[in-house]
């Protein structure tokens, strides 16, 4: 049995770290121009990435995909984007998300009902009573 050379591994190795670098480009550039996106791609991006995506965001950013999935009827999917979203948040974050124009306490009252809101209330009043901006 023959093995692979160890520069060919070298390589392969290389190929790797290359592509993770290209998709962490292409991550940051895909974040740019949020506001041109619908409440489809915005839960598609929600539903697709682990916390650590959203926390290497902007705030600005955050508030954009929130706006987006606010725009229009609200519904289940929606609901639960949000949710995901400010699940994957420091509470300090929250808190800051809070005190931004269109995303008040109310704001998320408003756009955000039946079991979905009872479970974001408490996460919402923790922040906003509770946390350091």
């Amino acid at each position: 049995m023959s093995r692979p050379s160890v520069g060919r591994q070298r390589r392969t190795d290389a190929d790797r770290r290359g592509r993770l670098v290209r998709s962490r480009r292409a991550a940051r550039r895909q974040t740019l121009g949020f506001s041109e996106w619908d409440d489809d791609a915005t839960r598609r991006f929600i539903r697709e990435s682990d916390c650590s995506v959203p926390n290497r965001l902007t705030q600005d950013d955050i508030r954009q995909l929130l706006l987006n999935l606010f725009e229009g009827d609200t519904h289940d999917e929606d609901e639960g984007a949000i949710l995901r979203l400010i699940r994957c948040l420091p509470c300090g974050r929250v808190r800051d998300l809070l005190e931004r124009r269109g995303l008040s306490y109310d704001d998320f009252d408003d756009e955000v009902d039946g079991s979905e809101w009872d479970e974001l209330q408490p996460i919402l009043l923790f922040a906003r009573d509770r946390c350091l901006g």
